[in-house]
């Protein structure tokens, strides 16, 4: 229900190992089920990694590719268009095209001060002056999934804010056969440079598998029994961060 700081992608590969294993104890749940942990490495001078680079067949809990999580965060099946069909896209992950107002809950963003709960915001708690001298007594950290009502249109919690979330994306350089960095995508509550993190336009961050910090999470995905639904993405945040792409 709260952050967990310091995780990096592997770590967030070996946790779904261990959920499609049944939360089992002994060593080889977290060894393989969605990764494969005998991949993970390097070549000689650690610039690239070798890594499986997608789940594998059969596996029940995975980190979401690209895009599962731009979907998940941003699609709307029951959207309404201007032509009468039904089904599309929002910039933001709040089910607007408005970016959303940030800042901890229940707090005037403005004036610093708390307020209860205002139906105008915030909505998300990305704010990049988050601390205790502008808003004494919060902490990023400490504030619980669903602190906010806001959610995506399939009802997820906290994709806007929070942290940044890992994804399957791998990005290569050219004429270089392996990966040098994972993608993540949103924003973390230390980033809102002017909304693009939250932006369904823009990518988010991205950083090498096995970089810990504390600015990427992770939204995990599962398989559902359900006709017409192959995944579901649903929430687990934790943490980990390198540079920004756009």
């Amino acid at each position: 229900m709260r952050a967990v700081g310091g995780i990096t992608w592997r770590t967030a590969a070996i946790y779904c190992n261990w959920l499609h294993n049944d939360k089992r104890n002994d060593r080889a749940a977290f060894l393989s089920g969605a990764y494969d942990v005998n991949t993970f490495g390097y070549t000689p001078g650690g610039q690239l990694f070798t890594d499986q680079l997608t789940r594998s067949p059969g596996a029940k809990y995975w980190i979401p590719s690209d895009s599962e999580w731009v979907k998940a965060s941003h699609y709307d099946p029951n959207r309404l268009n201007q032509d009468g069909t039904t089904g599309g896209w929002w910039r933001y992950s709040n089910s607007s095209d408005i970016l959303p107002t940030y800042g901890p809950p229940g707090v005037n963003v403005l004036l610093g001060t708390q307020t209860g709960p205002d139906p105008n915001g915030p909505l998300a708690q990305a704010n990049s002056n988050w601390d205790d001298f502008r808003f004494p007594g919060y902490n990023p950290f400490t504030t619980p999934l669903g602190a906010y009502a806001v959610t995506t249109p399939w009802g997820l919690l906290d994709a806007a804010g929070g942290t940044s979330e890992w994804t399957e994306r791998a990005f290569f350089s050219l004429g270089e056969p392996l990966p040098r960095d994972r993608g993540s995508d949103g924003s973390a509550w230390f980033q809102i440079t002017n909304g693009s993190p939250d932006d369904a336009q823009t990518f988010g961050t991205s950083g090498f598998p096995d970089l810990p910090s504390f600015l990427t999470g992770l939204r995990i995905a599962a398989a559902v029994p359900s006709p017409g639904a192959s995944s579901l993405v649903i929430g687990c945040v934790v943490y980990g961060l390198r540079r920004r792409r756009s």
